[in-house]
């Protein structure tokens, strides 16, 4: 199947809700959660990418990437259960304004997924998986990378999960993506295309203490691949990239008196190995967290 047909395939995918959702007798809505969560942390790495050899840019001019040392992030999210499957979204606003690198960045993703099997025992259902995702970035230190099509992308990731029956765990979820990236954004710096790659993503979310306590978070797994290019420039490559993210927090609105699991405050931690792809771009970042559910 090409590329263009498995994007409208997962396009189509993406909208069925709309289509469950207009007849009440064919969607139930069983649960849905919004929340707000606010982050700071103060070890992002910065990274910065040199022009490969052979750009009219090469020999030593170099493409800021990403954020400063400093970052705070502002979270949006939705969560629904419905009797054909779930939906999640989430939008991410960031903040950096402490050096050079200055800039603000937005990145959301939107998924569903649909409940074809349900074996039970260990693998309590089997789901169909259909994912947007879409980033936009400015780079404050760079205006001519601000202006290419690079630095911002649409993918759509089609896949295949489970939700297994761990002990203890409320959810824990396994997907295999096919990751269908934004190759219509040409990186004009770089002049080059993104081919696709693949994407396991892991979900969890573990209650103790009297549900007072919660550990949940997400790792992506992404293989690497090589660049598609453009006329006769360089070919480049990403890395497999790791990235493996949870969060420990504890109920303080119950602690305190008022209504339970409403008011979470811990920590988060980011650990991501060759992040973006990036051999050597390393960052082991704790983030205070502040998350209310509304």
């Amino acid at each position: 199947m090409s590329s263009n047909k498995l994007k409208q395939l997962a396009v189509a995918l993406l909208s069925a809700p709309l289509f469950f959702a207009a007849s009440s007798a064919s969607a139930k809505m069983i649960w849905q959660d919004f929340s707000l969560t606010y982050l700071q942390g103060n070890n992002y790495s910065p990274q910065e990418l040199r022009h490969p050899a052979g750009h009219a840019d090469a020999g030593g001019v170099r493409v800021p990437q990403t954020q400063a040392e400093k970052r705070r992030v502002i979270t949006f999210e939705h969560a629904s259960g419905h009797d054909w499957g779930s939906t999640f979204l989430f939008v991410d606003r960031l903040f950096s304004r402490e050096s050079e690198y200055e800039n603000d960045a937005l990145y959301g993703e939107a998924s569903a997924n649909y409940n074809f099997m349900k074996p039970g025992g260990f693998i309590k259902n089997v789901y169909a998986s259909g994912q947007i995702e879409i980033g936009r970035d400015d780079n404050g230190a760079d205006n001519a990378f601000n202006l290419s099509n690079g630095n911002s992308f649409e993918n759509i990731l089609l896949g295949v999960g489970a939700n297994l029956a761990v002990p203890r765990a409320s959810f824990f979820n396994v997907i295999l993506y096919h990751r269908l990236n934004d190759d219509s954004m040409l990186d004009q710096n770089l002049n080059r295309t993104r081919p696709d790659n693949q994407q396991l993503t892991v979900t969890w979310r573990f209650d103790f203490l009297n549900d007072m306590m919660r550990f949940d978070g997400f790792m992506d797994y992404a293989t690497g691949f090589d660049y598609d290019p453009v006329g006769d420039s360089t070919p480049g490559s990403t890395e497999a990239s790791l990235n493996f993210t949870p969060q420990l927090k504890m109920d303080f609105g119950s602690m305190f008196g008022y209504e339970a699991k409403k008011l979470w405050v811990g920590v988060e931690w980011v650990m991501w190995n060759s992040k973006f792809g990036v051999d050597g771009w390393n960052e082991n970042n704790p983030n205070v967290l502040v998350k209310w559910h509304f």
